[in-house]
Parts: C-alpha cells; sequence; structure tokens
C-alpha cells in the first residue's frame, strides 16, 4: 500500500477538507481510505491506496492542491492589497473573484507543474518557499487596480473575461453545475461565504449560464447584469 500526506496549517483546516471532499468519489472507486488528524497547530490527511492506483490518485491530489493555493491563497493577497474607493464591498468581492478567475488555467497549471516533484505536501511551506514568482505576479496585478477604479470599469473587465471563458454553467437550487454536471465547490475555499454563489459562478470560467431554478434577487441581478443574453432563465 502507498501513502500520501498533505497538510496544511489550523486555521485553514478548510483547504485540507476541500482536497478530502473533491477525492471522495476517486477514493471510493479505487478502494482507497483516509483519514483526518489535527496534531497541534496543523491538520493532515493522509491516504492509503493499492500501488497500482497511486499515480491516479496523486496527480488528482496536486490539481486540486493547486487549485487551493490559486483560489484561497491568492485571495488572501488581493483581499489585502487591493484598495477601492468607489466600488461597494459586494463590487470588490466580484473585483476579486474575476482577477482570481482571469488567470486560473494557468496559473493552476504553474503550480502543478512544480507540486508534480514533491511526494509529501503542505501548503502553506510550499507557498512560502517555492512560489516567490506567483506571488510577485498577483502582487503586480493587485497594485496595477487604482484606487479610483469605478464599477463602470468593472463591467468592463467582466465583459472581457466572459469573452474569453468557455462552456456552460448550470445553476439550480443553489447549487453550481458545470457542463459536464459536476457540482462546483470552489467558492468555499474562501471563508467570507457571503457572496458564495456569485463566486462560484465567476470561478467557474463558463461563458453562459442555464438556471434551472429561481435564483435569489442579488444573485439574479449579477447574471442580468453582467452575463446579459448569456443566461437563460429556464
Amino acid at each position: 500500500m502507498q501513502k500520501i500526506f498533505i497538510s496544511e496549517k489550523g486555521e485553514c483546516s478548510r483547504n485540507v477538507l476541500y482536497i478530502l471532499g473533491e477525492m471522495m468519489p476517486k477514493l471510493t472507486f479505487c478502494g482507497a481510505s483516509s483519514g483526518l488528524r489535527y496534531c497541534k497547530d496543523r491538520t493532515l490527511l493522509v491516504i492509503e491506496t493499492d500501488e497500482k492506483y497511486e499515480p491516479y490518485l496523486r496527480d488528482f491530489v496536486v490539481e486540486k492542491i493547486a487549485e487551493v493555493i490559486c483560489i484561497a491563497y491568492k485571495y488572501d493577497i488581493l483581499n489585502e492589497s487591493v484598495v477601492t474607493a468607489s466600488l461597494t464591498p459586494s463590487e470588490r468581492e466580484i473585483l476579486l473573484a474575476e482577477l482570481i478567475a482571469a488567470d486560473l488555467p494557468d496559473d493552476i497549471a504553474y503550480v502543478s507543474e512544480l507540486l508534480s516533484k514533491d511526494e509529501i505536501y503542505q501548503f502553506d511551506g510550499f507557498f512560502s518557499f517555492r512560489l516567490n514568482p506567483l506571488k510577485e505576479k498577483w502582487k503586480r496585478i493587485s497594485d496595477s487596480i487604482p484606487v479610483t477604479f469605478r464599477n463602470d470599469q468593472l463591467f468592463d473587465f467582466i465583459e472581457f473575461i466572459i469573452e474569453d471563458n468557455r462552456g456552460t454553467l448550470y445553476l439550480k437550487g443553489g447549487e453550481v453545475f458545470n457542463d459536464s454536471y459536476q457540482k462546483l465547490h470552489r467558492a468555499g475555499l474562501i471563508a467570507n461565504d457571503e457572496f458564495a454563489l456569485i463566486r462560484e459562478i465567476i470561478l467557474s470560467g463558463a461563458r453562459d449560464v442555464l438556471c434551472l431554478s429561481d435564483l435569489p434577487e442579488t444573485e439574479s441581478a449579477f447574471l442580468q447584469k453582467y452575463y446579459g443574453e448569456r443566461v437563460i432563465f429556464a
């Protein structure tokens, strides 16, 4: 049997729980086992699997850890450094999510490549010591947003991002599914969940949205304003 070790600082245990939640169907399919341990100020996830499934599961672990870093860790950097006097709090959250989504596939690919050389995964240590170029890139992005950034500029920025997006998103009962009908949970990586549904829509990278049930007023207004004819209310 082979073991895969994943750990994170205790206050960010939600990152490890995200990995475990995303992996559960694959663990079941492979007959693998998992265990969570809380060791002082750290959360540890141990996955034990048959040797023949280890590369398959490890590749998925690497992909999901990269997601965590490129969403949760990037959000923390942007949230600390982006100052906007002309946006409402909700517009600022939308901006931060769009800044994450804009480079998400490329960021994930970069982080995954570096992670693929590791055998034991420590979120915080990897981020602190192996990702300086990426952190500098994210800081340059945050520094490029002027304090006077307006909501009309936000609209233009979102329009630009959506035009480059691909795929269709499905919304039903407050849940978000991609065009492979997989439920998405990326928004849960950010502690502030007041804008979770909107954030999930943005982070999906989808160009079109199909609403299969009624939406709360705030989310419905967001889709109508920014997605326009790309959203269908069934």
